[in-house]
Order: C-alpha cells, then structure tokens, then sequence
C-alpha cells in the first residue's frame, strides 16, 4: 500500500491523470487513491481532453503520460495549452524513458516534476506532494541525465522546431505571425522563443539573428511581410 503520511490538511490535492494507455492510468488512480491526502477527480483519453478537464475541474495537479509516439515539441506545445487552460495547475510529466532532450525540454516548459513510469508508485506519490507545496520533484537518473547531456551538448542543441523558430524570428516575424505560420498558439511559440534563449545564453532578438547568420540559416529564406 502507498505511504498515506502526507502532512494534514483540510482539503486533498487534487489530481487529474492525462493520457497515457488506459490500463495504466485506472491503475494509478486505483494506487493513488490510497493516499488520503490525494484525490483522483478524472482520466483524460489524450492530451486533448487532459486540456479540456484543465478547463473545466483546475486541478492542483496534472500528471501527463506522454504517448510513445509524441515529440518533444508535442508536449512542449500541450504544456503551454495547459498554463493557458488552468494557470494555477502544475503539471508532473510520467515520462516512459529518462530521455534528456526532452526531460529538458519539458521542465523548460514550464513542468513542475518529472518522473518514470518504471518508478514505483510511492515515488509519484511524493512528487506529487512536493509539487502541491511548489517543491520540483524531478527523478534523479532524469536529472543527471540532462547535467551530463548539457556538459556534452554545451547547451546548444535546438530541436527542428526550435530552429524553425529561430529564423522566422531572425526574418523579422512576430510571434503571432510564427504562431500562423507553423500552426501553433502563440502561447507556444512564447515558450519556445524562451526555451531557445536559455540554450542558447542569449538575451535578445538581435542575438539571434546573429546567431542564425553565424548557423547559416538565412540563405534562402523569405523575410515576413
């Protein structure tokens, strides 16, 4: 049975689990509602209906598993719709792999905790807590990975979509105007543009588009307008 010594309270954190294989989720909400300081009010089928229940319950926390087959970019873009959906929620990732790209990439996005679904469920639990007091619960092996990944990769590596984004800002496109250009919210593209800059120690939009001239990534390409 799943440790139930959370600190008192009068009123549980509330929890909705997003996505994931159907098997799983009714699992977890069976374990976790072993935790008396943890109510379970609803299973999302996918990452559409997980934003729609943010909407509509606003939740103290989201835990997401992520399908196999998403992107990185995917659950940057339904973390974003998320924040936009229920500020006040946190959102815990229940990730499959300790991946660092997109560990890094989610936590940049604005996730509160990232765990494995190999961690047994008691670890869940105690993020879980952590994140409803604005503690991060990441899983270890995951934080290491991104420190080892980041020493490697000097903090530069951009995904596709993020250097998609990186010229149409270089070729003088608002945000607005790369949110319709690459069918994204505007949201998004706000959160990768703040991702970029991390990785990239950059401060500015004319950082940018030095580095995208330095990257050569302009010859070729049409400016906004």
């Amino acid at each position: 049975m799943a440790s139930t010594n959370g600190d008192s309270k009068d009123q549980p954190t509330t929890v909705i689990l997003g996505d994931g294989p159907a098997m799983v989720r009714g699992a977890l909400a069976a374990l976790l509602e072993q935790a008396d300081d943890i109510e379970v009010v609803t299973a999302a089928a996918s990452g559409e209906e997980t934003v729609r229940f943010a909407s509509g319950h606003k939740p103290d926390i989201i835990v997401y598993h992520p399908p196999t087959s998403a992107m990185s970019e995917d659950t940057v873009e339904l973390l974003a719709q998320l924040a936009e959906a229920s500020p006040a929620t946190k959102v815990i990732i229940l990730a499959n792999g300790p991946d660092p790209g997109r560990a890094r990439d989610a936590i940049r996005a604005g996730a509160s905790g990232y765990v494995l679904a190999a961690d047994d469920t008691a670890q869940l639990i105690d993020a879980i807590r952590a994140v409803s007091k604005g503690i991060p619960a990441i899983n270890p092996v995951v934080a290491l990975s991104i420190a080892q990944d980041n020493r490697e990769e000097g903090h530069t590596w951009l995904s596709d979509r993020e250097r998609e984004i990186v010229k149409l800002v270089a070729l003088g496109f608002t945000n607005g105007e790369i949110a319709e250009e690459i069918h994204l919210s505007v949201r998004t593209v706000e959160t990768h543009r703040a991702n970029i800059l991390r990785k990239l120690e950059l401060s500015s939009r004319s950082g940018l588009v030095r580095y995208a001239i330095d990257q050569g990534m302009m010859e070729g390409e049409r400016s906004a307008g």
